[in-house]
């Protein structure tokens, strides 16, 4: 039996395939879908409480960014005069 991974070594596993799929591709779109596919086998083999667990941090998260990445109207399209 092999050992548990810690934290920053999967961590490193995955920044080292994100790099190859990158380089491979040239867009991050496919890194994202190899990814929704690892995690969706993995959340669908957890038990129903910790699936809420990972919708209550995907919620969390998807708050953050829209707060965070909302355009003001200083980031937007500059008109011309």
């Amino acid at each position: 039996m092999s050992k548990k991974m810690s934290y920053t070594e999967v961590a490193l596993m995955l920044r080292e395939a994100s790099n190859h799929c990158l380089e491979k591709s040239g867009t991050y779109s496919s890194v994202c879908g190899v990814y929704e596919s690892i995690l969706s086998d993995l959340v669908a083999d957890l038990p129903a409480s910790r699936q809420a667990d990972v919708q209550r941090s995907l919620a969390t998260t998807r708050s953050y960014i829209e707060h965070v990445y909302t355009p003001t109207p200083s980031m937007g399209t500059q008109e011309s005069s």
